[in-house]
């Protein structure tokens, strides 16, 4: 606007500033120590900030029931064991040069339906006894199922229990699954997701497992040796692969055949338990029949009832051989502790089953050997019940038997003399004898026919003479107590005696 209306324009200047020169240095000095002190603030909070970064987020607590490793730039820092980290505080760079990677050790559970049919929702509250089988049979990729040996399908379910990072130590009755440094260290090395693992292991573990089985091994009983087989299998394959991961147990809840099938398999099950309980009642009887009969003895004559009964042959044959050989060694030469262990080998199947073998086998020596036994065994006075009666019965009988032969024995040679002296006038005395003691019997039917003549007579007995005869038996045994000592032998008449003393 000056120069529109002609005057020359001039230059700005700052306004005029109060005070002197020295307040103007002083405040300048003032402002630049305030930045300075404000700078080092800033400093020191960067410095607190960054350390605070560094300690929080590089310090870690490793819990009591977890082991960890340490990595910087995705590498295990350590060497041995010492790379593994026990429970608590850890530190290491941060995220992302530094890491601490936990491994948990506690138990996990991992429920395996692979091989279990689809469950409509109507049927997942009932018993699989009243479930509706699907009227096509089973469906593929709704219905899992196992294949038999014997090419029988059933299903089952798993739970599968086991600990990352830890092997099994102690005795294999009461093995413990313990942290180890080489297991953590193989589980992060080889193992990605341990669930998938363990679930492809336990499911080609059981696949092997039942393809070696019978569905009767399996169903309804033997759920147990089929669960540790799966485990022995799946933790073979996960030892293979290096996993880490040690299988605790494996369980079988449920188990059974195709819904189709379940009413079948009911009855055949109802007529085992018949089976096994009349088996169980007819050994119950045969061993009381054998202690009444034997005792205690019963055992090494008859062997071991629910023994197995094995195919004979000459090499059962021989076995059994050697067992007898070693107990009549053992007995003869005076070793009872010996022979009382042989005893319950020789009981295991019996002298009476090796007599018979021998027999089959024509063994005759061996035979004998093991009948002399027997009859050692049921004459010792340990053989009580029905066998010690029939043999003292026997031993009365043949004491019986004897005296009666010796009776007889001495009886004819009484007689010899007077027969060698008058033969004919012997014979004719002894038949009149003999004959009066005939028509003297009164359970004896008699016909008398005339002399001189030759007649055949058919007749059937009289039913009056049968009834007086078995009338007369009868009160005869009534009358008798005891039973009578065996007849006398036929003696001489007294004149004949007399007459061959004289």
């Amino acid at each position: 606007m000056a120069h529109e209306h002609g005057h020359d324009p001039q230059p700005w200047e700052p306004p005029p500033q109060p005070g002197s020169d020295e307040e103007r240095a002083a405040a300048t000095k003032s402002l630049s120590d305030a930045l300075h002190v404000s700078f080092r603030l800033l400093s020191v909070i960067m410095v607190l900030v960054v350390l605070v970064w560094l300690v929080g987020t590089g310090m870690s607590c490793v819990e009591p029931t977890e082991r960890a490793v340490r990595l910087v730039f995705g590498k295990i820092q350590g060497t041995g064991d010492a790379q593994v980290l026990s429970e608590g505080l850890t530190w290491t760079w941060p995220e992302p040069f530094g890491q601490v990677r936990p491994v948990p050790t506690v138990e996990k559970v991992l429920e395996i339906d692979d091989f279990w049919m689809h469950v409509r929702e109507s049927d997942a509250n009932k018993p699989l006894a009243e479930r509706q089988p699907m009227s096509k049979g089973l469906r593929a990729g709704w219905d899992g199922a196992l294949l038999t040996g014997d090419r029988v399908l059933f299903h089952v379910k798993l739970t599968c229990k086991y600990k990352l990072g830890v092997r099994a130590t102690g005795p294999p009755g009461a093995r413990e699954a313990a942290p180890d440094p080489r297991a953590v260290l193989d589980f992060l090395y080889h193992t990605s997701k341990a669930e998938e693992f363990v679930r492809s292991a336990v499911c080609a573990a059981a696949i092997r497992s039942a393809a070696a089985r019978t569905l009767e091994s399996v169903y309804p009983t033997g759920q147990g040796a089929f669960a540790v087989d799966v485990l022995q299998k799946a933790q073979k394959c996960l030892d293979e692969m290096g996993s880490g991961i040690h299988i605790l147990r494996v369980e079988v809840p449920m188990l059974t055949v195709p819904l189709a099938a379940i009413p079948a398999f009911t009855d055949e099950s109802k007529a085992r338990q018949q089976l096994d309980q009349q088996r169980n009642k007819a050994r119950g009887q045969a061993i009381d029949l054998l202690i009444s009969t034997a005792k205690d003895n019963w055992r090494i004559l008859a062997g071991r009832l629910d023994r197995e009964r094995r195919t004979r042959s000459e090499d059962l044959l021989k076995e059994r051989a050697d067992v007898f050989g070693r107990y009549l060694r053992a007995r003869s030469g005076g070793d009872s502790s010996e022979a009382a262990r042989l005893v319950g080998e020789v009981s295991e199947f019996g002298l009476m089953e090796l007599y018979a073998q021998a027999r089959e086998a024509e063994n005759g020596k061996l035979a004998g050997q093991v009948l002399e036994e027997v009859n050692r065994v049921l004459m010792s006075h340990q053989t009580g019940g029905a066998a010690a009666d029939i043999i003292k019965q026997a031993d009365r009988y043949y004491t019986s038997i004897t005296q009666r032969t010796k009776a007889w024995a001495d009886g004819f040679t009484e007689l010899l003399p007077a027969f060698t002296r008058t033969p004919e006038l012997f014979v004719q005395r002894h038949w009149e004898d003999a004959r009066t003691q005939v028509l003297a019997n009164p359970a004896i039917e008699k016909i008398y026919l005339p002399k001189g003549q030759k007649i055949i007579i058919r007749v059937s007995a009289d039913p009056r003479v049968r009834r007086k005869i078995e009338r007369f038996r009868v009160q005869s045994r009534a009358a008798r107590v005891e039973e009578p000592e065996p007849p006398a032998p036929p003696r001489p008449p007294r004149r004949m005696r007399e007459r061959a003393t004289h």
